[in-house]
């Protein structure tokens, strides 16, 4: 085919113009493929989360729904199922007997039944001292008190430890007069529904005071152990050990009996 002018003067004048270098796609398209993929803002799942943290705001506003949010408090290995803690001591219902009676003899007492208080473990306070794994203090007060009169240890494994110290009523021995509980890590115990919670201190260790009926169930495998005094509960942590002083005192009464253990 013979080539036309025209044809001629495209060729020549296509041999002058400069053309831009072929992009390397590939090498980008590898360099791509080589970093992984690539994370892009999840702007759905953010908004998403702010839209919680608001909503949480807003009800932690409201007095109701910040009980209800709040209504699990755990001291020690005790777990209370209740209203917001209150920050100071409400009026208590006085103790029908002085906590700290006067240095009298002590009547002696009927023989205790041990079926009044159907758990596991009953033995002496010297045998309960030599198998736990912590040392087991009593109280001095009140002056009358002497020595529990029921001793229980509970043991599910060796870090799961429990003894319960029952002093019974002088007047009525079917009527427990003051019990203390010791707890061991990895023990759970639950306290549903106190009518009054009260933070407060024993000895610069943190506590609380719960007045009122509730039921209280003490777990570690096959152990449980019920409420034994009906009456107000004084819970605090010293040394990694949870005490429960269960009595019919006032809450300063029951502070002075749990600073003198000894």
């Amino acid at each position: 085919m013979n080539e036309t002018r025209f044809d001629a003067r495209m060729r020549d004048h296509a041999a002058t113009l400069a053309y831009p270098p072929t992009p390397d796609i590939a090498g980008r398209v590898w360099a791509r493929l080589s970093a992984g993929p690539q994370r892009r803002p999840q702007r759905a799942l953010l908004a998403s989360v702010v839209a919680v943290l608001i909503l949480c705001l807003v009800l932690s506003a409201v007095p109701e729904t910040r009980a209800l949010m709040l209504r699990v408090l755990r001291i020690g290995v005790v777990q209370i199922v209740a209203p917001e803690p209150t920050p100071t001591p409400h009026v208590t219902v006085p103790s029908p007997r002085p906590a700290a009676a006067s240095a009298t003899p002590r009547p002696t007492p009927k023989p205790v039944q041990a079926a009044l208080f159907p758990f596991m473990g009953k033995t002496t306070l010297d045998a309960a001292r030599k198998s736990a794994p912590f040392s087991i203090p009593l109280p001095s007060l009140p002056a009358d008190l002497g020595q529990p009169d029921l001793v229980f240890i509970q043991r599910q494994f060796d870090e799961a430890v429990v003894v319960v110290l029952i002093w019974m009523d002088p007047s009525d021995t079917t009527r427990a007069r003051l019990s203390l509980h010791l707890l061991s890590k990895n023990v759970l115990a639950q306290k549903f529904a106190p009518r009054v919670i009260v933070k407060t201190t024993v000895d610069g260790h943190p506590g609380v005071w719960a007045e009122g009926e509730y039921p209280f169930v003490l777990r570690s495998g096959d152990i449980e152990v019920r409420r034994i005094v009906d009456g107000n509960t004084l819970i605090w942590v010293r040394d990694g050990i949870t005490y429960r002083l269960e009595s019919r005192m006032t809450l300063d009464e029951a502070r002075k009996v749990a600073e003198s253990l000894r």
